[in-house]
């Protein structure tokens, strides 16, 4: 039998992510899609969705200028890959693992 997301499953990997707005490329069924195949993990799934916003940050010029300010990927690229360390470390998979009490936390 194939797992089958809760409507609060799909709100917490929304929150996890900054997904929360209707209209967002993360649609609830491709969230619930990406949250079968991760067999109800919530944290592996909101990892997957941190990893690909990296993905399309790297795809993306490096930086670009708009309206004469001029903008770097660098940062958000960074933080995406954090988030998607953050939630992997918290998911089911990676229960016991041992994180380092003495890494900043990236605002």
């Amino acid at each position: 039998m194939t797992y089958k997301p809760t409507a609060s499953e799909i709100t917490r990997v929304r929150l996890l992510t900054g997904e929360t707005a209707r209209d967002s490329e993360w649609t609830a069924e491709r969230l619930s899609l990406l949250i079968a195949d991760r067999n109800g993990d919530v944290y592996a799934a909101a990892a997957d969705v941190w990893q690909s916003k990296a993905a399309a940050m790297a795809a993306s010029p490096s930086k670009f200028s708009v309206d004469g300010g001029t903008y770097e990927f660098t940062e958000a690229y960074n933080r995406c890959l954090s988030e998607a360390t953050r939630c992997q470390s918290m998911s089911a998979a990676n229960n016991g693992m041992i994180i380092d009490p003495t890494l900043e936390r990236v605002e």
